[in-house]
């Protein structure tokens, strides 16, 4: 899963970096990609389209969406959720 969603941000978002230079665990904001609130859409729509699920009203998504790692996790919580409906 970790490879699929580099690979929607680095294409989505046009980033120069490789999947190898791409870490679990590299910030996707502050300090790290530094990637901003567009971007972040971005990101939510890519997810929806790759995962089939709904991102809505996130509790907290600065850390939702901290890095590659919290974003697996926030997914993996999303399908889970959305599966019981």
């Amino acid at each position: 899963m970790n490879n699929s969603i580099k690979e929607m941000l680095i294409e989505r978002l046009e980033l120069e970096i490789s999947i190898d230079e791409f870490s679990d665990e590299m910030p996707l904001f502050e300090g790290g990609l530094e990637l901003d609130s567009i971007e972040a859409l971005e990101i939510i729509v890519g997810l929806e389209e790759l995962f089939n699920i709904k991102i809505e009203e996130l509790e907290n998504p600065a850390e939702d969406f901290y890095t590659v790692e919290t974003i697996i996790a926030m997914v993996n919580r999303l399908k889970n959720e959305q599966n019981d409906l």
